[in-house]
């Protein structure tokens, strides 16, 4: 100021020391003419302007909710659960059995890793579902359509796993301490209590948002606060404190591990400043007086009454929430590999109907011609064929030689051949008989038998 003011303080009390009044009620009073000024933690509410005329603000005020902090997750044994939330984890087991009964259905008929025994087939069909979750596969797929499901399912896996992955390193990674609650509508559906400040206009806000009164709880001092975060709503206590975030800084900075400010301000105000009559030409110099105050001395002033968060090691006056992955964010996800899914499983119906539309053509009741869908689907579509060994009877029997020297302790051979080298054998056998006495050769069942004989030779 460029003069000097002189000035007396009087305190807004009854004779036994109890307060006369809420802040409302002191404001009030210089429209009354009972005070000439109000200064204080006075904030700049419009509803108060109707009757008093305010300074510039000297604090930014916002009003804010504290909350006590919950013990580490980080030490939690099940903490690899946290990143999804439980209906996201049902969702995501049964899509699994819906995926891998549809590649089942669709390789069951034609691909031999995924027939034999039933208890073998389920295995092997969740295993390789569940192995293309974190590496690659070593079973072969045949069907066309299962490798439509399984490119969908593979980029649903690829998001899916990739968002775990950052949420699950989020967690291991952000600071330490985590409040007991993230949102001031979360107390409301959970009908908690919450404490503020006698005589506050913080009750009128509570009241707007959607808080019952029987839910809100006053008190006057710091150590009330204290006592009734620690309590909490279970035990006649409260949740959280909603009160001007300088407050709420000044008792954190007390107990910077207890507590701890969630939301960033939920409601604002123009702050705190001075009210005086209306019409009064001290508004202007006090303003100014105050603004030279703000630009120079503010942040001391404030990091001495207030509390400076930066005392507070490991944190940064207000929390990181953890928000978990839901379900609604992977809906279309979802939606998108079921529909292939789908998709795949009606073709593959329609195409196996086709190929057995003499079975549903045929004459019979309808049980009986399910029982013959079901007799074929489980049988395998291709057979594989076993190779088998021809022999070249041609190069058997030279045309220039008419025995074969073997020695006597040669085992009995036999030579096996299929029914389709009859025609072989029918060549072999006119072609030794033209080529003179003495040679014959007998081929009973398709079988030629040469067996050793005392003077090492064999007559063919």
């Amino acid at each position: 100021m460029r003069y000097a003011v002189k000035y007396e303080f009087i305190p807004y009390e009854s004779p036994d020391g109890e307060s006369s009044g809420n802040i409302d009620d002191l404001v009030y009073q210089i429209a009354l003419g009972k005070f000439d000024m109000v200064v204080g933690d006075v904030a700049i509410l419009w509803n108060r302007s109707n009757y008093v005329d305010f300074t510039l603000p000297f604090s930014e005020l916002g009003v804010g909710m504290l909350v006590p902090v919950k013990d580490e997750d980080r030490k939690n044994e099940w903490i690899f659960m946290k990143p999804l939330e439980t209906k996201l984890w049902i969702a995501i087991c049964i899509f699994l059995i819906y995926t891998g009964f549809v590649v089942w259905v669709l390789e069951h008929r034609v691909n031999i890793d995924f027939r034999g025994p039933p208890y073998q087939q389920v295995g092997r069909t969740f295993w390789f579902i569940f192995s293309t979750l974190v590496f690659a596969h070593r079973e072969k797929i045949i069907n066309n359509l299962s490798r439509f499901v399984l490119i969908v399912w593979l980029l649903f896996d690829l998001v899916l796993t990739s968002s775990y992955t950052a949420s699950l390193s989020s967690i291991l990674t952000t600071q330490g301490l985590q409040p007991t609650v993230t949102n001031i509508y979360e107390l409301i559906a959970k009908g908690e209590y919450v404490g503020f400040q006698d005589g506050s206009f913080v009750e009128g806000i509570l009241k707007n948002m959607g808080f019952r009164s029987d839910k809100l709880k006053k008190y006057r001092s710091f150590k009330e606060y204290e006592n009734a975060l620690s309590d909490g709503s279970e035990n006649n206590g409260v949740s959280a404190i909603v009160d001007g975030i300088p407050y709420l800084k000044m008792l954190q900075a007390k107990n910077c591990n207890k507590y701890l400010i969630v939301g960033g301000q939920i409601y604002h105000t123009a702050g705190f400043g001075f009210a005086l009559p209306k019409g009064s030409p001290r508004v202007a110099e006090f303003s100014k007086a105050i603004s030279k105050v703000v630009e120079r001395e503010m942040r001391n002033i404030l990091d001495k009454w207030f509390g400076n968060e930066a005392y507070c090691p490991g944190q940064n006056g207000q929390a990181q929430s953890f928000y978990k992955l839901k379900w609604a964010s992977f809906k279309g996800l979802f939606l998108i590999a079921s529909l292939s899914s789908t998709y795949a499983l009606v073709v593959y119906i329609a195409m196996f109907l086709y190929e057995n539309k003499e079975i549903l053509a045929s004459e019979g009741s309808i049980r009986q011609k399910m029982n013959m869908l079901k007799q074929r689907f489980f049988e395998e579509k291709y057979k594989r064929s076993i190779g088998t060994q021809k022999v070249d009877y041609s190069h058997d029997v030279p045309a220039e030689e008419n025995t074969m020297d073997i020695t006597p302790s040669m085992p009995t051979q036999t030579i096996i051949d299929e029914p389709q080298d009859e025609e072989v054998l029918t060549n072999l056998t006119s072609n030794v008989e033209h080529q003179g006495e003495g040679r014959s050769i007998s081929t009973p069942d398709s079988e030629i038998h040469s067996t050793s004989t005392p003077d090492s030779e064999i007559q063919i």
